[in-house]
């Protein structure tokens, strides 16, 4: 799951001054003590969050991005399945 992914980040010593790529529907929430472990791997770690939202619904993660991206789904075209 999302959550359980970046909440991972603060334990992750290789990740010093990463840049973490998110890729959502933005349907789903970051529980609090998610986005209060990415808040301290940013503060102590140089984390950079950067979320890609393909839709319109930012609100799920504002919380722990540094920059937020909307990708509109009908930009996507309608592409069949590879």
């Amino acid at each position: 799951s999302t959550s359980r992914g970046l909440g991972d980040v603060y334990k992750r010593q290789a990740l010093e001054r990463a840049d973490i790529l998110v890729v959502t529907d933005g349907l789903a929430r970051a529980e609090d003590d998610v986005i209060a472990r990415v808040a301290q791997a940013r503060e102590s770690r140089g984390v950079r969050v950067v979320s890609v939202v393909i839709g319109r619904d930012t609100a799920g993660v504002e919380a722990f991005s540094d920059e937020v991206r909307l990708l509109s789904p009908d930009a996507l075209g309608d592409h069949p399945p590879r």
